[in-house]
């Protein structure tokens, strides 16, 4: 393909070409190839599938594969303008037939592709799986040739040609079978979009979000706009983990105990408590293992006396009275009466465990007097509640002591669980003393009582309300009391 122009329509010389007298180049002395292509045949052929002349057009169409010649030379060069624009733009999500960005070399590529479909398609599909690396949000087909697949659907293009091209990609994988490819990588794992795992969960589309941001759960998703995909087989074995649950009020309730008690049961190794991705799916704070449960109550029935019971038999709920207000060590009662230091009785196999358990309450006070101490302590977390009552404060009070890092809390623990350790309210109510008692005792207002004590020489440890809300040293206060004395 030369210039070969006897005639110019007002170029005749190249503004970037002279000679050697320094004079620009007559274009008509220079015959030269309109572009420079590597296979220029390839290109001649993709040309002359519109060449207004039909000979040439004719030409073009006794050069393409036998596979392509059924198809017209206007269907031919439709997808030869596809084609075009998927090599010029291999990250394209749609296909255009907008071919701007093609070049010569890109035009020759699909012509030669005419000309021997099969290895020729090949070599296209090749080039598009070097950027799969690229294409992170796409899986299959889709990363692998990119918007080639657009091919295989639309209106563009026959179906009789868009199952040509299907039936290629098949046998171009099947020949290939490159064990590098992501395709070839994630074909023995099963996925379930998040709709597919809601409905086997049987869960709320609420609930199904939380899921998905859990760290626990594997994911694949992207910034863009597609699905996020789950592992089946996690996902069942959730739905068998949420079979084996049981939520903790309802489970109190069946047993007749507060949920109080459950908890301190399940701190002491006594029932297992659900953990993980699993607790999600429950809409409960305190959850626990169904086969733990059962087993806790037969355990616990397969241990009571068949002998001559004593004449002191009350309840266990009643036996619990003993304790003073407040929480008690459940923990410690249930561990005594499996291990057997603690007799129970009863005949009847109830499941409310305070009224079917019978106990000798003499026995019961014994042991509470020696174990029950000890069983006290091993309590570790306690409850907002508990710990308000525990030092004398309203809630607002005790929620700026954690603030301020007075007191300790469990972060990981759910609402309502015990979460405050118990160390620090005891030490803390045995060395500190807050604003109120402090006026209490000495007969202040509770507004002048930093004046007051500044008087006295004494100054408060801290303030965990905007300058307000004074902590103060008992040992300072006993010493003036001492000395006042």
């Amino acid at each position: 393909m030369t210039l070969g122009w006897s005639k110019t329509a007002g170029i005749e010389n190249c503004e970037w070409c002279v000679d050697e007298d320094g004079y620009p180049t007559d274009l008509r002395r220079f015959p030269q190839p309109i572009v420079e292509v590597s296979d220029p045949d390839a290109l001649r052929l993709v040309i002359g599938l519109i060449n207004p002349d039909p000979l040439i057009r004719q030409d073009s169409l006794a050069k393409v594969d036998p596979v392509l010649m059924t198809f017209g030379p206007s269907q031919l060069f439709e997808l030869a303008m596809r084609m075009l624009y998927v090599l010029a733009n291999p990250m394209a999500n749609i296909v255009s037939d907008n071919v701007v960005a093609a070049t010569p070399d890109h035009i020759s590529t699909v012509g030669r592709a005419f000309m021997n479909w099969s290895a020729g398609f090949d070599a296209i599909c090749a080039s598009l799986r070097k950027h799969m690396d690229q294409r992170p949000s796409q899986f299959g087909l889709r990363k692998e040739v990119g918007p080639l697949l657009s091919l295989t659907h639309g209106k563009y293009l026959s179906e009789d040609l868009r199952g040509l091209i299907r039936h290629s990609m098949a046998a171009g994988i099947a020949a290939d079978g490159a064990p590098a490819t992501v395709r070839g990588k994630y074909r023995p794992i099963s996925f379930v979009t998040a709709i597919e795992a809601s409905e086997i969960l049987q869960i709320s589309e609420k609930t199904m979000r939380r899921l998905m941001k859990h760290d626990g759960l594997f994911t694949m998703s992207s910034t863009e706009r597609c699905p996020t995909l789950f592992r089946r087989a996690d996902i069942e074995e959730l739905a068998s983990l949420k079979g084996e649950v049981v939520p903790g009020r309802r489970t109190a309730r069946e047993l007749g105990l507060p949920l109080e008690a459950l908890v301190a049961l399940g701190s002491a190794g006594l029932i297992e408590a659900v953990k993980g991705v699993v607790t999600l799916l429950v809409a409960e704070a305190n959850q626990f293992h169904r086969s733990s449960i059962d087993q806790f109550i037969d355990k616990l029935l397969s241990t009571r006396s068949m002998k001559e019971p004593p004449p002191d038999l009350v309840a266990l709920g009643v036996a619990m009275r003993a304790f003073s207000a407040g929480q008690k060590p459940w923990g410690g009662v249930f561990q005594a009466l499996i291990e057997g230091s603690l007799m129970a009785y009863g005949d009847s196999p109830g499941r409310d465990l305070l009224d079917s358990i019978l106990v000798s309450q003499s026995a019961f006070r014994d042991w509470a007097d020696s174990a029950g101490p000890s069983a006290q302590n091993n309590i570790i977390y306690i409850t907002a509640r508990d710990a308000a009552l525990e030092l004398g404060v309203d809630r607002p009070t005790l929620w700026r002591l954690l603030k301020a890092g007075i007191l300790r809390f469990d972060e990981n623990a759910r609402h309502g669980q015990p979460s405050i350790l118990r160390s620090d309210v005891l030490k803390f109510s045995e060395h500190f003393a807050l604003t109120r008692e402090v006026a209490e005792h000495f007969g202040v207002h509770p507004s002048k009582l930093k004046q007051h004590m500044a008087t006295l020489g004494i100054r408060p440890r801290a303030a965990i309300r905007n300058g307000m809300g004074f902590i103060w040293r008992r040992a300072e206060l006993e010493g003036i009391a001492a000395s006042n004395a």
